[in-house]
């Protein structure tokens, strides 16, 4: 395909503006290149990575939006951040959403003899599907395999009536049975009309084990993309920044806020959520002050983190922006190797 990304490429790209993209000709031509080739019958998988509030999910709204311009299906599964969600649910969403819009006798054939297997994740199947059989009682790995095998077949299946579309949202909260299922499906779809994306945080995907031994079997997969969002240019910025507000908004004020957020979307909404448009334009104190909803995100983020990182994070800003490793060691005894 034309401007094909190489297997395990990283590429920076930049940040989509709600009411629509600003800068990103060249990316958004890379990803529906991507999709030309998923629709060809060469099945492909994408990965967005970047930090919270950069804009992965708007990217991967935009590439529906795109798919389904050309006849395809998207399905959407999100992780769940909170503990308690059963295993596959992102898939249980997922394959629901299908379910939802099939007739049964439609959704019969689809799933074939797979709906007994499937029906042990999605329980509703044995109301809309009559007559299920319970599957063989198995070893563990081998029910595990013979699900897998049976969801695989049943979306190939499909994406052989209409073209597949398989977003999942936030898979650093993925649990591990959703992300082997990842890798598997990953491994079949390469003659098949079947695009899935995937999006992250990839700071957290480092603490996430189950997570980044997927992506290192993911990048195995000649049909894997790693896409890496970066924030907005200074440029690009201020147009955002004006199209939020709705108003013109000084240069100086533009580059003091690009520097302080360094381009980051979600910051800059909730800058100017908490600023009126006549505040903006008589002068540009606001933008020292950082919003209630901005110092709340950061401290969720941080809440996160162990209180040794936490120690290490309030000693390096008493240093300032940039510093080494040597210099923050006279200011903490006990610094992690990791």
């Amino acid at each position: 395909m034309p401007n094909k990304i190489d297997r395990c490429t990283i590429l920076t790209i930049n940040t989509p503006n709600e009411s629509g993209l600003i800068g990103r000709q060249q990316e958004l031509a890379v990803l529906t290149a991507t999709l030309d080739d998923a629709l060809a019958g060469r099945g492909q998988m994408v990965m967005l990575a970047g930090e919270p509030g950069i804009g992965k999910t708007r990217l991967a709204q935009e590439l529906a939006r795109h798919a389904q311009e050309r006849g395809a299906q998207v399905l959407w599964g999100w992780c769940h951040e909170q503990a308690g969600a059963p295993p596959y649910w992102p898939w249980m969403q997922l394959i629901r959403a299908q379910v939802e819009t099939t007739d049964a006798g439609q959704l019969g054939q689809d799933m074939g003899p797979g709906a007994a297997d499937i029906a042990q994740i999605l329980p509703e199947l044995t109301v809309v599907l009559d007559g299920l059989d319970q599957p063989p009682v198995l070893e563990p790995e081998q029910a595990r395999f013979r699900l897998f095998f049976s969801i695989t077949t049943f979306l190939k299946t499909v994406s052989r009536s209409k073209p597949l579309v398989l977003i999942l949202d936030d898979l650093h909260w993925a649990d591990e049975s959703s992300l082997l299922l990842l890798e598997f499906l990953a491994r079949e779809i390469s003659s098949s009309r079947t695009m899935v994306v995937g999006t992250y945080r990839d700071r957290e995907a480092t603490g996430s084990r189950p997570l980044t031994q997927t992506l290192g079997s993911l990048v195995r997969e000649t049909n894997f993309h790693r896409l890496a969002l970066a924030g907005l240019s200074r440029e690009e910025f201020g147009e955002f920044v004006e199209a939020s507000a709705g108003i013109t908004v000084s240069e100086s004020a533009v580059g003091s806020l690009h520097q302080r957020t360094e381009g980051n979307p979600l910051f800059v909404g909730e800058v100017v959520r908490s600023v009126s448009p006549e505040e903006m334009g008589r002068n540009q104190d606001w933008v020292e002050d950082i919003p209630q909803a901005v110092r709340e995100a950061i401290s969720q983020r941080l809440g996160r983190l162990s209180e040794t990182c936490n120690d290490i994070l309030r000693s390096a800003s008493v240093i300032g922006r940039d510093f080494d490793l040597p210099l923050l060691r006279t200011l903490i005894s006990e610094i992690p190797e990791d």
